[in-house]
């Protein structure tokens, strides 16, 4: 079985790789730019990546645009370009396309808890948060396209919540101080060590079900504040600072305001992390666990 991973480079792919050939698959990684170990290929080179999928048995998309300033970016890198990768995964007869999307996706813009959200629950389009609606967008738009008659490939979407582990970002930000956290003392958040993450997607590619969603996280939600302080502990890295909600919106909504009137439509970033850590956020994972027969690991 060969496997083709996009942004082999990145933390997330990287860690697939490693993995997946530890199991003993033959993986392709690529890059967009030269890397050592990965085939380079701009996502722009329609041809190029067609290459590529010759021969492939399964597409891992775990390429995709974490930070930024402007929306238009964010739609270009995590909306549209996983669209036209499952067209030309179909077109060179790639068997499964297992895209990497974010629980993110899943945000509404209400203040009250979201608690053990079902994988059936739509991503949320209308999500004030560029990132997250990049990915809301994309699932749409895949789902639709593998709703065809007769559509292949396999469509598996893959919903982590908050990735930690060896060599995370947010390992690195939390060692630096640069994580704070704000709202109530007891919000819960759903949480996937990599290496649970990996061994949940080295169970989908036996997948032979219907096209579906798929939440991995690790055994049970953690509360965010405690789960920040054990890490810190852990890496013996600073202990999170709590800064008021109310100073946290007053100064994401001021940023928004300055950057907007600097370079017009641009992604919310600072409003979407605080309405995502400022409450409780978490997902249910019973389906994804029995679809695969797979127990996750890691504390």
């Amino acid at each position: 079985m060969k496997i083709l991973i996009t942004g082999a480079t990145g933390f997330v792919g990287g860690m697939l790789a490693a993995h997946l050939r530890a199991e003993g698959y033959e993986v392709l990684a690529h890059s967009r730019a030269p890397s050592q170990g990965c085939v380079a290929c701009a996502f722009e080179n329609e041809a190029g990546l067609r290459t590529l999928m010759e021969g492939a048995d399964i597409l891992i998309h775990a390429a995709g645009r974490k930070s930024g300033i402007r929306t238009a970016d964010f739609m270009i890198d995590n909306r549209d370009l996983p669209v036209r990768l499952y067209d030309l995964a179909a077109q060179t007869e790639v068997k499964q396309f297992i895209f990497l999307s974010s629980s993110t996706a899943l945000l509404n813009l209400l203040p009250n808890p979201q608690l053990n959200l079902p994988e059936t629950t739509p991503a949320n389009i209308h999500v004030n948060w560029a990132y997250a609606a990049s990915k809301a967008q994309a699932e749409h738009a895949l789902l639709s396209r593998a709703n065809l008659p007769g559509q292949w490939p396999l469509l598996c979407i893959v919903r982590p919540g908050l990735i930690w582990g060896r060599n995370a970002p947010f390992h690195q930000r939390l060692q630096k101080g640069q994580i704070k956290l704000w709202g109530k003392v007891d919000q819960m958040h759903s949480t996937v060590h990599i290496d649970n993450l990996a061994d949940m997607i080295a169970h989908l590619l036996a997948y032979k079900g219907a096209q579906r969603i798929f939440h991995p996280q690790d055994p049970a939600p953690a509360n965010f504040p405690t789960f920040c302080s054990r890490l810190a502990a852990h890496l013996d890295a600073p202990l999170p600072a709590r800064i008021s909600p109310a100073l946290v919106g007053a100064g994401a909504t001021l940023a928004k305001l300055l950057i907007g009137l600097t370079f017009g439509r641009v992604d919310p970033g600072l409003q979407g992390i605080h309405m995502l850590f400022g409450r409780s956020f978490t997902t249910d994972d019973q389906a994804t666990r029995a679809a695969l027969k797979w127990e996750p690991q890691k504390p």
